[in-house]
């Protein structure tokens, strides 16, 4: 069978609503981004993936409502400007 990774990896986020928040560290560990913790970023960086936003002081989770979004179109995807990390900052 020939599905795509991301499709499968989705999986992994059962169980969790659209409103829910997921820290880089279970993304890896459920297998929900098919790819490490520095790619995560470049991707962020470059608009590729969305954003996490900062929830506390040491606390940064992206909302599981937009990883669904990515993964409907991984390659196509462009994360909205407007979104901003660190409460304003660019990311």
């Amino acid at each position: 069978m020939n599905q795509p990774v991301f499709l499968y990896t989705l999986r992994g986020l059962d169980g969790y609503s659209d409103d829910a928040f997921i820290r880089l560290k279970q993304l890896i560990d459920l297998h929900v981004i098919p790819f490490s913790a520095s790619t995560y970023w470049r991707k962020v960086k470059q608009g590729d993936f969305p954003p996490p936003v900062k929830i506390s002081e040491q606390i940064t989770a992206t909302r599981v409502k937009d990883i669904r979004e990515w993964a409907n179109d991984p390659v196509g995807y462009r994360a909205p400007t407007s979104r901003m990390l660190h409460g304003g900052e660019g990311v």
